[in-house]
């Protein structure tokens, strides 16, 4: 992953992969942009799926309570308003309602789908190691929300070396503030496109 090349080198379709971020009903199906996602994501999966690109879904089941660490019970204290850790509820449990992909997308035959608890898609699932043995460098992110796991991820991934390009309207959180935010920081760091600039990158590769 050295030397340069353009941004549409980096999207060329052999070295890239869609990720398409916790796109649940109790999370994307939560979000404030949601219309727009439900609008913009399928766009953006069928035109991966069309220029060759890998296409992996994350799926958020939330930690056992019995497996938290300390920072997380507390954070999890402050959230649901509890003052004892044995009164926490588990987040998103296997199984749960919440956990439902949204209505108005889900993962084909031919995609990846990888669970995870943590708001980083490369700790504990297998993503670097998928990523370098199908010799993909770059990284493409939508899904919920921006200002958490997109953030994360995208940052973490630049740390290990891929381009990451974050969908500006496939990428939405449960404000359009904290969206907007996320997006702003997002553009120092990493590339920040629209769903039609990304398209348009594949479908001129398709044409060549």
């Amino acid at each position: 992953m050295s030397g340069y090349v353009t941004l549409k080198e980096s999207l060329d379709a052999s070295r890239t992969a869609l990720i398409i971020w916790d796109l649940q009903a109790g999370l994307a199906g939560q979000a404030d942009n949601r219309a727009v996602l439900a609008e913009q994501v399928p766009k953006l999966i069928a035109g991966a799926r069309a220029a060759g690109c890998r296409v992996i879904w994350s799926r958020h089941v939330g930690a056992p309570v019995d497996e938290l660490s300390p920072a997380a019970i507390r954070i999890a204290m402050r959230m649901q308003g509890v003052s004892d850790p044995a009164a926490i509820a588990q987040y998103m449990p296997e199984g749960s309602p919440d956990g439902e992909w949204v209505e108005w997308a889900s993962p084909d035959s031919g995609d990846v789908v990888l669970s995870k608890s943590l708001p980083t898609f490369f700790v504990g699932t297998g993503l670097d190691s998928l990523l370098r043995g199908w010799s993909i460098d770059t990284l493409v992110l939508a899904g919920v929300a921006t200002d958490h796991g997109i953030e994360v991820t995208t940052r973490h991934g630049l740390a290990l070396g891929f381009t990451c390009v974050v969908a500006s309207d496939g990428t939405g959180s449960f404000t359009a503030d904290t969206h907007q935010d996320a997006l702003g920081r997002l553009s120092q760091t990493a590339e920040v496109l629209s769903v039609p600039e990304i398209l348009a990158i594949w479908e001129s590769g398709t044409q060549n």
